[in-house]
């Protein structure tokens, strides 16, 4: 009778050291996964809010000052956006309506200011921002 509680509790000991040997390593990866997903979305936000944003203060300056501004210096969102070398802007004139296009981009090491991100950069390019060029 003894020697089957010893067994038993034994077994008992075996199981939870298989348990922690292989599911503690699983459990820290589904952690990871969640964390670098969730920091994959939050930096696809910010690209993406960036982008719109400064495509739209520069049709809002143009439509001020009626030049065509590449720089895109008035924008930061710190720990995602932190200098105008983020973005590149492209004007079509060409044909009507007009539009703005802004790309924002995510280094992949991460920059001064920005966390590493491992997967490569991460772009963002807003849709075409309509605007006319006569008087609005």
């Amino acid at each position: 009778m003894k020697r089957n509680r010893r067994t038993a509790c034994g077994a008992a000991i075996l199981e939870f050291a298989a348990v922690i040997v292989l599911g503690l390593p699983l459990a820290i990866m589904f952690i990871f996964i969640g964390v670098e997903t969730t920091h994959y979305f939050a930096i696809k936000s910010a690209m993406d809010v960036g982008a719109r944003r400064a495509a739209r203060e520069l049709v809002i300056d143009y439509n001020n000052t009626g030049t065509m501004n590449d720089a895109v210096a008035f924008l930061t969102m710190p720990g995602y956006i932190v200098n105008s070398n983020q973005f590149t802007v492209t004007w079509d004139t060409a044909s009507p309506p007009a539009s703005v296009s802004v790309s924002c981009n995510y280094p992949a090491g991460g920059a001064p200011g920005l966390a590493p991100f491992p997967n490569g950069p991460l772009k963002y390019l807003t849709e075409a921002c309509q605007f006319y060029l006569g008087n609005l």
